[in-house]
Parts: structure tokens; sequence; C-alpha cells
């Protein structure tokens, strides 16, 4: 089950990490109060994707890379 991330009510410093997957794939979630919050920590944050991503995502979701 996905956590819905308008629960969360205090700031998140992620400036230690580069990228994540899971808050890329929360930016594109149906759940449009979701994917707000989702890019608005993301921006906040100054994740970027990074070139290696598509490997990344697919351990993510579990799948292995082509």
């Amino acid at each position: 089950m996905w956590m819905h991330i308008h629960h969360i009510s205090q700031p998140f410093d992620l400036t230690d990490m580069d990228w994540s997957p899971e808050l890329w794939v929360a930016c594109h979630d149906d759940d449009e109060q979701n994917a707000r919050l989702a890019r608005h920590l993301w921006e906040d944050n100054g994740l970027d994707v990074p070139e290696t991503f598509l490997d990344d995502l697919l351990t993510f979701l579990g799948l292995q890379s082509p």
C-alpha cells in the first residue's frame, strides 16, 4: 500500500540525496495532492534525475534492467 504523502506535516531535508526513485514515482501519482506535494519536496530539495536513473527505477519497481 502506498503511503499518502499528504499526511506529512513536517519539512523533509533530502539535500543529502541526489535523487529518490520513490519520490520521483510519487511526483507522478494519480492522486493530485500526493503528486503536488511530491513535486514540492523534489523542488525544495534540489533533486535531479541522473543519467543512470533507469537502472535504479527498474530495481525500485522490482524489474530487471534491459
